[in-house]
């Protein structure tokens, strides 16, 4: 009876070893996927500064901030009511923090009256990006 007691005892901590491995197995492959997901997102944020009716006026727009050495360009957004508004952007930022340093940076130079920080993705929010 005793050897019986005993056997069953092994073969249930046995079982139970090998179950804790398998998961902390799966943990350490739901940890990889989970950092993985940050490392390889495509969002971004980025500096919201404008929006036009006009693809000229936010052309405009994008020159004169690239004349002061910002990083800016253009998104299309299609209007519910129809046609598309031009959003004028400066920046890519990986975090929302960083980007709400620009805005601090560009508050300090009296840059603009509107900043709106947006996460943006690879397809922009459904948004086309204009070149």
């Amino acid at each position: 009876m005793n050897d019986k007691n005993n056997d069953w005892f092994l073969n249930t901590r046995s079982l139970l070893r090998h179950f804790f491995s398998y998961i902390w197995v799966l943990n350490i492959i739901t940890a990889i996927v989970f950092i993985s997901g940050f490392a390889f997102a495509s969002d971004l944020y980025s500096i919201h500064i404008g929006s036009y009716k006009s693809r000229d006026n936010a052309l405009k727009s994008v020159s004169h901030t690239k004349s002061m050495n910002y990083n800016s360009f253009i998104m299309e957004k299609d209007d519910p009511n129809g046609g598309v508004w031009y959003r004028v952007f400066i920046g890519h930022y990986n975090t929302k923090k960083e980007a709400l340093v620009g805005v601090s940076l560009l508050k300090e130079k009296k840059f603009s009256g509107y900043y709106a920080v947006m996460r943006i993705l690879d397809k922009g929010f459904s948004c086309r990006k204009s070149h």
